[in-house]
């Protein structure tokens, strides 16, 4: 994720359809639970995804997969412009709690709310809570590379991509707290140390299609 949205960079990415890094939500409000439910486990799916990526509420897909600016009311965009209540909402359901940020879009004269979300910052967000069908506690929610839609990991190929994320991160916190406290850094068994834990996850994992 590259920055904040605005009208311009909205257009864009509506132009160009859902994508791993970014997910439409039609209008809804942060009172109605069950599609409050939906858009957090879209931000979850996000926070999983490198670099993060942008949940729009207020814009829908069309059967032929191409998005329309639906808006929001005044009062539904009001409830997610409150973001200690969204806050609460994601906090019940993930673990740990992932960093977003919430912009009012105004857009063929439309409100739009969209949720900017950043990429976890140490482990992978998991879910901590189930609710219906929608959630699963201790499912780990990701944007799938076969298709544009925020699922429960459930192949090989996507806890591929978050155990090298993960790992990628463990390593950097790693150097980083040798450079911060003034010590030698660490010598490549150190380091492959990391590696040898997300082989042996894809490993534990190989019979998983």
């Amino acid at each position: 994720m590259t920055s904040r949205m605005d009208a311009n960079l909205l257009a864009q990415h509506i132009s160009l359809g859902e994508r791993r890094s970014f997910e439409a939500k039609s209008a809804g409000s942060l009172t109605q639970k069950e599609f409050a439910v939906k858009v957090c486990r879209a931000c979850m799916a996000m926070a999983n995804n490198r670099d993060g990526g942008y949940v729009a509420v207020g814009v829908r897909e069309l059967e032929d997969k191409t998005l329309e600016v639906e808006g929001l009311s005044n009062e539904q965009a009001v409830s997610w412009l409150d973001s200690d209540s969204v806050s609460d909402t994601f906090a019940a359901y993930s673990d740990p709690p992932f960093q977003f940020e919430i912009d009012q879009v105004i857009i063929e004269g439309k409100i739009v709310v969209v949720i900017s979300v950043y990429e976890f910052f140490d482990i992978p967000i998991v879910c901590k809570r189930s609710f219906s069908e929608k959630l699963q506690e201790g499912a780990l929610y990701v944007r799938s590379r076969r298709k544009p839609e925020s699922i429960a990991v459930s192949t090989l190929t996507d806890m591929r991509d978050l155990l090298q994320l993960a790992t990628e991160k463990s390593i950097k916190h790693l150097l980083a707290t040798f450079k911060n406290a003034g010590l030698p850094l660490p010598d490549s068994s150190e380091i492959a140390k990391q590696d040898r834990f997300k082989d042996e996850a894809n490993e534990f994992l190989g019979g998983r299609k």
